[in-house]
C-alpha cells in the first residue's frame, strides 16, 4: 500500500462525525486498516469494549502497552519498522498511550477528535507478517 492510500484512507476516517469521534485512537487505527486490508489490527481487542468507560476499564485492568502489544500479536502481526499500513505504539498519549497508523517513515498519524495529529516516530510498530 503507498503512502498516499494510507493518508486518504485515515483522513476519511478519522474526520468522520460521531460516532467514530468518541473512538479512542486504537479502534480508529483499526477501521483503518481494516478499510485498507479488509484485516483489524487489533483482533479479538477490538470487540472487547463499546464506549468509553468500558476502554478505560479494560486498560486499566490490562495495561495499555501489554494489552495493545497481546492484541496485535494474536491478530497475526509481528514487530516493525515505519511502513506504509503499520500499526505504531507510544505511551505518550491522552490515556497514557496512543495508537498510530504509519503513513511512511517519519509520518505517522494518531487519532485526535475530527482528525489526526502527526507524530515523526512511535517506540514500537506491527505489520501483518505476510508483509515481509
Amino acid at each position: 500500500m503507498s503512502p498516499a492510500e494510507v493518508l486518504r484512507v485515515a483522513d476519511v476516517i478519522f474526520s468522520a462525525p460521531p460516532p467514530r469521534g468518541w473512538l479512542d485512537c486504537a479502534l480508529a487505527v483499526d477501521q483503518v486498516l481494516r478499510a485498507l486490508t479488509g484485516r483489524s489490527a487489533l483482533g479479538d481487542l477490538a470487540g472487547a469494549y463499546a464506549t468509553p468507560a468500558q476502554a478505560r476499564r479494560l486498560i486499566r485492568r490490562g495495561g495499555g502497552a501489554v494489552l495493545f502489544r497481546a492484541g496485535v500479536m494474536r491478530a497475526g502481526m509481528v514487530p516493525c519498522g515505519p511502513v506504509p499500513g503499520a500499526v505504531g505504539f507510544t505511551p505518550e498519549g491522552r490515556w497514557g498511550f496512543a495508537v498510530a497508523i504509519c503513513a511512511g517513515p517519519g509520518v505517522w498519524l494518531v487519532p485526535v477528535h475530527r482528525g489526526f495529529a502527526v507524530r515523526p516516530d512511535m517506540d514500537s510498530c506491527w505489520r501483518f507478517a505476510e508483509w515481509a
